[in-house]
């Protein structure tokens, strides 16, 4: 791995004890080699590998320059292994570091065992492992040392938590389990129906996705608490079973089976939770929006007699305020004008446009959709056990226990009791008729639009929601938190006592100023006087013909020189200098990686990343067939792995000098981009910008543009609720 100036001058820079102990070696070649070993264990926390004795070369370039010693000598005493041996355990005693097999085999275990219990990728194992050492002053060992530990433990971790899972099932579970798996004579098992994606949202989509509910209620898992087993790893062995057959969860061992597909329910359960809610917004949504539309073609329609009504008026109005008419012939004077008969339709017309269902919007909605909204709202409200978030809510939830309890008595009459309070004023008016008694329809539409509101605003929590849920649900469970604070607080560098943040804060923030202050003399950027700040602007530059004439010959340069390289030949490439496709292979395919799957891998990842799809892509190339493509996209091409493969370019890109004249990282921006998308899902939404149905991915980019995550989205929803996914 390269390294840049920046991180070689924070990692790897001598301190003045560190100079001293140099020195006290004989010849320069000692010297060199010594103050080599001792960078690279600072840097990497291992001895470089013999033999042959393992050179970096930038490393190796920042030693000598700080020595002033030329980089040649490193190769006389490269071949002194036995001066190489014990520089390392004078290096080891110096810097009080121990070697691994000093350390108790327990505390590795033991710690690769917790962390197994929490992440599945042997890479994020394997930096955790090192960063663990790392803190204990321990020297790594070899990386397959490593692995083997993680190997063995991760698979001790795994036996525990399939055998703690089987242990909370009881035999009826699972033979309820099993059955999900059978077809019993029809074309798809129970399975292969849950994993089917929640189609258009509309009043059939809510009650389907109510069925899927109760599909895995009547599996009875739903006591069963996972709370002890880390929620990543349970969306890992959701991802498997959504990936695989029934087929092929059958011939899975009875253990894993089991564990697998309780993992599966349970994340299963909220997914379908989350895609009810979403549902019902929609749908309340369309409703609102398709009254809305009735509305604007009922007044168009009405615009001719509400011309007709507006000029009665005004003749009427006239006609009162004339003073030269006598107040005893005025009625005769209207009616001179206007027949009897012609006044009192319009009186009614007015009437009717004033106080009728096109009054407005949501009395409209009661008259029109009130219908459409009973065909989903009992099944809705028995599948969503709504909690408060606050005290503000009470009244709310109990419309909502009310509505329920009316649901499954199948009354229909309102008591005076019916709270009201929970809906805004102006639908009050509505619902609360003339003499006092409560308008049935109108609360249910109020109640339920009302409760949408309050849930989307998080007033409101669904449990055993994802998105829905407590707020509380969304951070680490206080007793972790205990155990992990100390420790995040001084890997972070902040004040663990409260007391202190106000010093902390104020201390940096003065430091902040003093640096500004000493160098504003020569800050191009802002000045700050009297006055107040001054910030720069860029100003345009116009270019004089000689320098046009100059920057031309520096374009036909850089055009006549650039390299063209072809998409495979790049990707080839970077995975030559950073390893990538390691992501994407199996255990025993890392250890001895073959040209043939690096190059099925490649092709995966260019028929996925320009939607060219695996099937096509395996009929344009040659020597890699579509079952291996489609094996390598649905178990090797996971989320996580992607991640992680992204991780290693990102780094890559930061560690480049010329990125740097950019930014360094820390900062970045996001937007989102919107591509056209036909198919009925109920991700799918409308964009009034793009004429089309869309989905949008929402992308972060950093300032020295690395392009470090990216999220799918509503192209219909706000981007603030995505802002800190990616940071």
């Amino acid at each position: 791995m390269k390294h840049t100036k920046a991180a070689l001058s924070k990692l790897a820079k001598f301190t003045p004890q560190d100079l001293t102990l140099i020195q006290s070696r004989r010849g320069e070649h000692n010297r060199l080699g010594f103050a080599y070993q001792l960078a690279f264990v600072k840097l990497y926390n291992r001895f470089p590998t013999q033999p042959p004795f393992e050179i970096v070369t930038e490393l190796l370039t920042f030693v000598s320059l700080q020595l002033k010693l030329a980089s040649d000598a490193i190769k006389q005493y490269s071949h002194r292994e036995t001066t190489i041996w014990e520089h390392q355990d004078q290096i080891r005693r110096f810097l009080k570091l121990s070697k691994f097999s000093e350390i108790e085999a327990t505390t590795v275990e033991r710690y690769i065992f917790d962390q197994s219990c929490q992440l599945e990728q042997t890479h994020a194992l394997l930096a955790c492992l090192r960063d663990f050492l790392r803190q204990q002053k321990v020297v790594e060992p070899s990386e397959s040392t490593l692995k083997r530990l993680i190997q063995q433990e991760r698979q001790k971790a795994r036996d525990y938590i399939f055998e703690k899972i089987n242990s909370l099932l009881s035999d009826t579970q699972k033979q309820n389990i099993d059955a999900l798996l059978q077809t019993d004579g029809k074309v798809y098992s129970t399975l292969h129906h849950l994993k089917q994606t929640p189609q258009r949202a509309s009043a059939n989509g809510i009650i389907k996705i109510a069925e899927k509910l109760d599909l895995i209620e009547k599996v009875g898992i739903s006591s069963i608490d996972l709370s002890w087993l880390n929620n990543n790893l349970q969306r890992s062995m959701n991802r498997h079973v959504r990936k695989s057959t029934a087929t092929r969860m059958r011939k899975i061992k009875k253990k894993r089976r089991y564990a697998l597909m309780v993992c599966f329910l349970k994340q299963h359960y909220q997914d379908m939770t989350d895609s009810l809610m979403k549902t019902y917004d929609k749908v309340i949504n369309q409703m609102y929006t398709k009254t809305e539309s009735d509305l604007d073609k009922h007044h168009r329609k009405q615009r001719k007699s509400v011309k007709k009504s507006l000029l009665t008026f005004e003749f009427l109005a006239n006609t009162i305020l004339d003073e030269s008419v006598d107040d005893a012939l005025l009625r005769i004077t209207i009616f001179d004008q206007i027949a009897k008969d012609d006044l009192t339709t319009k009186r009614n017309q007015v009437s009717d446009y004033l106080n009728g269902k096109h009054k407005d919007v949501f009395t409209l909605l009661v008259s029109n959709r009130f219908g459409y909204l009973r065909k989903f709202s009992p099944t809705l409200l028995a599948h969503l056990s709504i909690e408060k978030e606050d005290a503000k809510n009470d009244t709310l939830i109990e419309a909502v226990k009310i509505l329920k309890q009316l649901n499954e008595l199948g009354k229909r009459k309102l008591d005076q009791t019916t709270p009201t309070d929970f809906m805004p004023p102006v639908l009050e008016n509505v619902v609360i008729q003339e003499d006092g008694q409560l308008h049935k329809p109108a609360w249910e539409c109020a109640l339920l639009t009302t409760l949408r509101d309050h849930i989307k605003s998080g007033n409101i929590a669904i449990k055993n929601s994802k998105r829905y849920g407590h707020i509380d649900d969304f951070f680490m469970p206080k007793k972790q938190w205990d155990n992990r604070r100390k420790s995040f607080f001084q890997r972070a560098g902040l004040p663990q006592d409260s007391k202190s943040v106000e010093a902390f804060l104020t201390q940096k923030l003065n430091a902040a100023f003093d640096r500004f202050l000493t160098t504003l003399s020569s800050n191009k950027y802002a000045q700050l006087d009297d006055k107040g700040w001054k910030i720069s602007k860029d100003e345009t530059v116009s270019l004089s013909a000689k320098q046009e004439k100059e920057l031309n010959k520096i374009k036909q340069y850089l055009s006549k020189h650039i390299r063209l390289i072809k998409l495979p030949q790049l990707l080839i490439e970077v995975d030559n200098e950073l390893h990538f496709s390691q992501f994407f292979m199996s255990s025993s395919q890392q250890k001895m990686p073959c040209a043939e799957d690096i190059r099925a891998i490649m092709a995966t990842v260019m028929a996925q990343g320009c939607n060219i799809g695996t099937y096509t892509m395996s009929h344009l190339i040659k020597d890699v067939s579509y079952p291996k493509m489609k094996n390598i996209a649905d178990w090797f091409l996971t989320e996580e792995s992607q991640r992680s493969a992204l991780a290693i370019l990102v780094n890559a890109i930061s560690n480049l000098e010329i990125t740097k004249y950019w930014g360094d990282g820390k900062t970045s921006s996001s937007d989102g981009q919107r591509f056209s998308w036909r198919k009925k899902v109920l991700e799918q939404s409308y964009s009034p910008k793009f004429n089309d149905f869309a989905l949008e991915f929402y992308t972060f980019i950093a300032d020295n543009y690395a392009p470090f995550f990216a999220t799918p989205k509503e192209c219909a929803d706000r981007d603030a609720p995505y802002v800190l996914d990616g940071l």
